[in-house]
């Protein structure tokens, strides 16, 4: 039975049944956006979500009229775009399931494949080179790409036509043939905090009037794709620290809230998000293409 919690507002609602429908409602969605615990399999046997396709699944993150308004992703870039020239052969989108680790974006969805096609049908028929234009994760999801391309087509051609690639790989040649650019928008190129302190406490990223912070804790430690956005270990750019903490209600001796504590991203991890730590574990640090170059 749904009640509402202690302190929540319900003259938003006329009664109680009210409340308990949209609850009921954001209850199921809820449902369907989780995986298991192993962050790539459905909910349930009778759940399947799947990505939408083309430019109509990257314009609006809900085309409804409450929040229409706010929820744009790409919807003014390609309005843009389009009065500029671009037609449906040449503005094109490639959306996956975010919920995914890059491996199984390829393993369950053929992901990178229909990529790798959709980029040389498009420089074929445009006669041209195409331009990327990343989002987000989504250029985590590029730098996956052009590594999987890279260490998939390693062997070196015997002809080329270019003097400029002899000696070069496939891999190297279907890149400089095929992209010209790449338009990074938001990139967490060496990761994000915001992604680890969402599977530790949650963070609703700006959808507070509709996700809690415990909801958001719950769907990210559910997804498989969460570790692909952590902060870059190791390396030379990052701080040897990355998260300082402290127990809520914790006193020292004299009765003062203690000094924060330096805390290791895997000791964290291994303490109090198992789960987690094996899917950063065996989908991330043993993927050889995750780190790429």
């Amino acid at each position: 039975k749904i009640m509402p919690e202690d302190g929540e507002d319900l003259t938003q609602y006329e009664d109680l049944e009210r409340y308990q429908l949209e609850h009921t409602k954001k209850n199921n969605w809820l449902k369907h956006m989780c995986l298991k615990s192993d962050g790539v399999s459905d909910p349930h046997p009778n759940i399947s979500l799947r990505p939408g396709q083309g430019t109509s699944a990257v314009d609006w993150l809900n085309p409804g009229r409450t929040f229409h308004s706010a929820s744009w992703v790409f919807a003014f870039l390609m309005q843009h775009l389009q009065c500029v020239g671009y037609e449906p052969w040449n503005l094109l989108a490639l959306p996956y399931d975010w919920r995914l680790p890059p491996e199984y974006l390829q393993e369950r969805d053929q992901y990178f494949d229909i990529m790798k096609t959709t980029i040389e049908q498009t420089a074929s028929i445009n006669n041209r080179r195409v331009v990327m234009v990343c989002h987000s994760m989504g250029n985590r999801v590029m730098h996956y790409f052009t590594t999987w391309i890279m260490e998939t087509m390693k062997w070196v051609p015997k002809q080329v036509e270019d003097s400029k690639l002899k000696g070069k790989t496939a891999g190297e040649i279907w890149i400089k043939r095929n992209i010209k650019g790449v338009v990074a928008l938001g990139a967490p190129i060496l990761g994000a905090p915001k992604a680890l302190h969402t599977v530790l406490v949650g963070d609703a990223f700006g959808l507070d009037l509709f996700l809690r912070n415990s909801e958001a804790r719950t769907l990210a430690r559910s997804w498989g794709s969460s570790p692909w956005n952590f902060p870059l270990r190791p390396n030379k750019y990052l701080p040897d620290v990355m998260v300082r903490m402290r127990m809520q209600g914790e006193k020292d001796e004299k009765g003062a809230a203690p000094d924060w504590h330096n805390k290791d991203i895997e000791e964290l991890l291994h303490k109090y998000i198992p789960n987690v730590e094996k899917i950063w574990r065996e989908k991330y640090v043993k993927n050889r293409y995750f780190y790429g170059q």
